[in-house]
């Protein structure tokens, strides 16, 4: 029987990232990293349910804006000054 790694959801958003910034399909990234494709696929959808966070940072005293856009429509803009 084959070893299969379990990976916790921080290792399942990184091998997304990592492949989404890949430019290959999901189906030859999870097959020359020995990944179902099931699995891959299932990891994917729990992160789209759990959602995710991103730690925004600014200097201070600088000025940015940035928006993000959520499914159903939702809009959040961020400005900092």
């Amino acid at each position: 029987m084959a070893y299969t790694k379990r990976r916790n959801p921080s290792e399942w958003q990184e091998l997304i990232a990592e492949q989404s910034q890949s430019g290959e399909t999901r189906e030859a990234f999870c097959r020359a990293r020995g990944i179902s494709l099931t699995t891959f696929q299932t990891a994917i959808a729990r992160q789209r349910d759990r959602g995710s966070f991103v730690e925004l940072a600014s200097q201070p005293s600088s000025s940015w804006e940035g928006e993000l856009h959520f499914p159903g429509g939702v809009r959040v803009v961020l400005r900092g000054c």
